[in-house]
């Protein structure tokens, strides 16, 4: 036992000595303080195997080569067609034409209405057609004269269609149209004067005669060949014979074989006018024109150029010529396409075509040529689908002698217009819509904006912005709904104040609305009911020339 417990604490100083030995012994090591700041990532080495597969090279490589053939063979496909039924035409019947067509009503301002036509029936050689018409009204308006008025037409026309591909058609027609110059402040005077002494009849008796080709083949010679005569007079005993004769020539050639549908084309005409007034004598002018044009085709190009040149002959004898070119570009097929052109032209503003633009002249106006210089235009066409078309175009134009009205002076009450010619620069833009909701329902809108910049004064009675909108609902062809509105921008007129100096008098813009219903009760008869002004307001058509309110007519219509 007592042995046992020396030998333990004998062994223990033996290794504490031991040791103490060693690290005496031992030199002195470099010590240095590491911070691992990052967490600790083990990572293993990419091993490489050891390739063990022989790999023996041969310096004589062996080359094979092989000839061989396609042998081809018809493997028989039999195929028996099994017959198809012949396709038959579905015979839809025609639907029934009636010769007469009446139509009649009335409405306030004492406004009655009456037409009628007369139609030939269906026929592949004769067609002809008489019209009577009849329209006026003889309502009173507060603060001006009495503004009466009435039209009258009765005309007949008729064609030929021949076998041979040429038409021959000729028309005789006569209009009596009746106005009252109202334009003057009954209420300001102090005895109006009597409705004889301000009221003006213009009677119109033309004919016409054409003849035509409408052959659908383009490679044979298309003629046309027009005459008309007209007699125009009024009231002040003025009159006007005018005599037209108009035709041309159109035939395809082939002078360029790179370009496709090809022609050349030759316009030619004449107008005469005889011109009589009361205090002095007869005068003789005219216009007389020709105008060359080939055009082609090249791919999406279709292209157009000419020459127009004319000689104006009043007083004196003036003779001009008119550059004529245009590119349209097919964008898309059917669809949209670009076009520009350059062209030019005169007129002659005689005596009905100045009372067709303002009915309330003078009894003494100037007659004479306009005379466009050059007008550049450019715009796009096309549709969008099958629902909306489209149409936009920009012009630049200078005229000469363009017409504008202004008050006559020389006139008891300043109620007449007479004309200022002046030479005008006219930027121009137009933009349409036309839009097919459904079958029952289409729209139609228009957008005109007019710049004109004459050389000296003012542009009189002509608006800068022009719009309109109109509307079509049909309920099962049964009630027809037809909306409208048109609106003019503001106007400027020529006044003048106390001392005779002239002023410029603004005229407010408008807007006309118009609402018409008609109930077809059957094919044969209907009833309608038309409100025009909707809005009421006595706006000024001319200055010193209010319209009439609201206007509202209602009447039925009949075919047999």
């Amino acid at each position: 036992m007592s042995l046992k417990t020396n030998i333990l604490p004998l062994s223990l100083m033996m290794a504490a000595g031991f040791a103490a030995g060693v690290l005496r012994a031992q030199p002195q090591t470099y010590r240095e303080e590491i911070t691992v700041v990052a967490p600790y990532e083990p990572t293993i080495s990419d091993a490489f195997k050891i390739n063990l597969k022989a790999v023996t090279g041969d310096t004589l490589p062996v080359r094979k080569t092989f000839a061989y053939d396609i042998r081809s063979s018809l493997l028989p496909t039999p195929f028996q067609p099994e017959p198809l039924k012949a396709a038959r035409m579905v015979g839809e019947p025609l639907e029934k034409l009636y010769r007469n067509y009446l139509r009649a009503g009335m409405g306030n301002y004492v406004s009655p209405l009456v037409e009628y036509h007369y139609n030939s029936l269906r026929s592949k050689d004769l067609v002809y057609a008489l019209r009577l018409e009849h329209r006026s009204s003889a309502g009173e308006l507060e603060g001006a004269g009495y503004p009466g008025r009435s039209h009258n037409t009765v005309g007949f026309g008729i064609q030929r269609i021949g076998k041979k591909g040429s038409t021959l058609a000729g028309d005789i027609g006569f209009s009596r149209n009746v106005r009252h110059f109202y334009g003057f402040g009954a209420d300001s005077l102090d005895v109006p004067p009597e409705r004889d002494d301000y009221r003006q009849r213009y009677a119109d008796i033309n004919t016409s005669l054409a003849w035509f080709s409408h052959d659908p083949d383009p490679r044979r010679l298309q003629h046309r060949i027009g005459l008309k005569l007209g007699h125009f007079s009024d009231l002040d005993e003025r009159g006007e014979l005018q005599f037209d004769l108009d035709g041309g020539l159109k035939k395809a050639v082939n002078f360029l074989k790179e370009a496709g549908d090809q022609y050349v084309a030759v316009n030619a005409g004449a107008e005469v006018y005889r011109n009589t007034q009361p205090w002095e004598d007869p005068v003789i002018t005219s216009l007389i024109r020709v105008r060359p044009e080939f055009g082609l085709t090249l791919g999406e190009f279709h292209l157009k150029a000419g020459l127009k040149a004319e000689a104006m002959s009043d007083t004196t004898t003036r003779l001009a010529l008119y550059p004529l070119a245009e590119v349209r570009i097919h964008v898309l097929e059917s669809a949209m396409s670009l076009f520009f052109g350059l062209d030019g032209g005169s007129r002659r503003n005689g005596l009905r075509a100045l009372v067709d633009m303002n009915p309330f002249l003078a009894d003494s106006v100037p007659l004479h040529f306009s005379d466009e210089k050059y007008r550049f235009y450019g715009g796009t066409e096309g549709r969008i689908g099958q629902r909306l078309g489209f149409q936009a175009m920009l012009s630049a134009s200078r005229t000469e002698g363009m017409p504008f009205f202004v008050n006559d002076t020389a006139s008891l009450w300043n109620h007449r217009f007479s004309l200022v010619n002046k030479e005008v620069t006219l930027f121009a833009l137009r933009a349409g819509l036309s839009f097919q909701h459904s079958k029952a329902l289409q729209s139609l809108a228009s957008f005109h904006f007019n710049q004109y910049s004459p050389t000296e004064g003012t542009a009189w009675h002509v608006p800068e912005l022009l719009g309109s909108l109109g509307l079509r609902y049909s309920l099962r062809d049964k009630i027809i709904l037809e909306a409208d509105a048109y609106a003019e921008g503001p106007r400027k007129a020529r006044g003048f104040d106390i001392d005779g100096e002239e002023r410029v008098e603004e005229m407010k813009g408008f807007i006309d609305a118009g609402l018409e219903i008609e109930y077809r009760y059957s094919k044969l008869l209907a009833a309608y009911l038309r409100c025009d002004n909707l809005l009421g307001k006595h706006y000024q058509q001319w200055y010193g020339y209010p319209v009439q309110g609201l206007r509202v007519q209602a009447g039925l219509s009949y075919s047999f």
